[in-house]
């Protein structure tokens, strides 16, 4: 008999609770065993190379890496056929570029264009992360009128840019990302640190079936090569050209399907030339004066610059600049629209079983300053110490200032976490990655100092991140306590 039901059997729903979650093995991944593997080194499947060979195709990544990493040092982007700076990173010719061609055994006056051996990639794996909990808020019904109601439905805060297509993955239920560090010819991390972070989005199949598979990862009591052979099936189903059918609906024999894992289940989903690589995000002291984060987006030139969209540009950061002031009016002003719009989506409210929610208050990506159109962001945040943080000139309102830079790559990664730029720190071979205060995982107690209340507030970083895991197995869990979990979830984008 052959009947129709989800890539994934119903009954394995309440099956999650046969162990509890591992956050070690299904959240953040930082064991030597895994990411000293065989698997991360190229042609391995969790290596530089392989990543950017299945986001640029085989034959064209060599060409487009160089073109990615030159564009990068020297701070130029073409767009329509102009060439537009947008700040020089000269150190990281020498640190990058020229390291790997001297690997390669490539010589300027050689004649023909470096194409790089993937082999000699200088970067090394510190961490393979489960981030689930950036999915896009699931819509919620629509209050008539939309726009009157003012309440926020679906797509995400910063869902533009993530939204995906026919081609290209959305964030739909979150996203899978691997970090790396830049490595020096010994093998060591270079002085003042780079890392990169490839972020791929999940979707094409349920959150549950994505759920479910990487918890299944959880059952393993060590990590053995057992274990490192089913992460390497979660993995591919994110990293590799093809997955992501956007109908997940297909016919099995009920009898053999059970007898297959989570993770074969869903690596059964494969749509031709689908990518889920997003972005790759860039943390680098070692290319200016400055440490900076910048952002890449694959599209078919390869590795993009573009605009940061939750990071204000460097002189908004200065109170003294009337950007700054005109910035802390705006968001003001906004998050006082957003209540105003809130209350009466509320008053407007028909549906007894529905509940209206706040709308985020975000970055604008322009202001008016003396009559003049400012841009709020541009293409790199700019680090000056590891108390760098963003605040707003005459900022009452201290919850929002700390949406606001939170929401920075430096706020995140400095003043606002009371972290020295790493989360996850660069390491040498054999040594597990040291993890910032605000992602331990050992269960402590730990409070931060917000850096402009000067507030101690206690850090739940990771238990939020498990929390949000657990909403998705959990079938007992009420639809409220559901949303409410997912709701505090929604403003992330790091």
């Amino acid at each position: 008999m052959i009947i129709f039901f989800s890539v994934l059997s119903p009954v394995l729903a309440g099956d999650f609770q046969d162990h509890p979650i591992v956050v070690e093995k299904e959240l953040l991944i930082t064991d030597p065993l895994v990411v000293d593997s065989k698997m991360a080194t190229y042609p391995g499947a969790w290596s530089f190379g392989y990543l950017l060979e299945q986001a640029c195709g085989h034959e064209l990544a060599p060409s487009k890496v160089a073109v990615w990493l030159e564009s990068w040092a020297a701070g130029a982007m073409r767009e329509d056929n102009k060439v537009i700076s947008i700040g020089e990173r000269a150190g990281l010719r020498d640190a990058i570029v020229k390291s790997w061609q001297k690997r390669d055994g490539y010589r300027e006056d050689a004649g023909v264009p470096w194409s790089p051996n993937f082999s000699h990639a200088p970067f090394r794996l510190l961490a393979i992360v489960n981030r689930m909990d950036l999915a896009l808020p699931a819509p919620e019904p629509v209050i008539e009128p939309r726009r009157a109601a003012g309440c926020f439905i679906g797509g995400g805060p910063r869902g533009g840019g993530y939204m995906g297509g026919p081609t290209i993955a959305s964030r739909e239920h979150g996203e899978a990302r691997l970090i790396f560090c830049l490595v020096d010819e010994k093998g060591l991390p270079v002085e003042k640190g780079l890392t990169l972070i490839f972020e791929y989005g999940l979707d094409g199949a349920s959150r549950l079936d994505w759920a479910l598979a990487w918890h299944s990862l959880g059952k393993h009591s060590n990590f053995d090569q057992g274990y490192l052979d089913e992460l390497e099936k979660v993995t591919r189903c994110f990293t590799d050209r093809g997955f992501g059918s956007p109908d997940t609906s297909v016919v099995k024999d009920p009898e053999k399907n059970e007898a297959k894992s989570a993770v074969d289940q869903l690596a059964e989903l494969r749509v031709k030339d689908r990518i889920q690589l997003l972005r790759v995000r860039s943390n680098d002291g070692i290319g200016g004066a400055l440490r900076e984060f910048r952002e890449f987006v694959f599209d078919e030139k390869g590795l993009t610059p573009v605009l940061l969209k939750s990071s204000p540009k460097e002189e908004m950061f200065d109170t003294k600049n009337s950007g700054n002031r005109q910035l802390t009016r705006w968001l003001e002003n906004d998050a006082k629209q957003a209540q105003f719009e809130w209350q009466k989506a509320i008053r407007l409210n028909k549906n007894p079983t529905f509940v209206p929610q706040l709308r985020p208050v975000t970055l604008p990506e322009t202001i008016f300053v003396s009559r003049e159109q400012l841009s709020v962001v541009g293409f790199a945040s700019v680090v000056k110490d590891e108390k760098t943080h963003w605040d707003g000139w005459g900022m009452g309102n201290d919850a929002l200032r700390r949406d606001i830079s939170m929401q920075s790559c430096c706020g995140c990664h400095c003043g606002d976490t009371n972290t020295k730029f790493y989360h996850i720190a660069p390491r040498a071979e054999g040594a597990k990655a040291v993890i910032s205060q605000f992602l331990r995982t050992d269960g402590s107690s730990w409070s931060l100092k917000d850096p402009a209340s000067l507030k101690s507030m206690r850090s739940h970083e990771m238990e939020d991140r498990e929390r949000f895991f657990a909403s998705i197995l959990d079938p007992n869990m009420s639809v409220l306590e559901k949303r409410k979990i997912r709701e505090s979830r929604q403003l992330l984008d790091h």
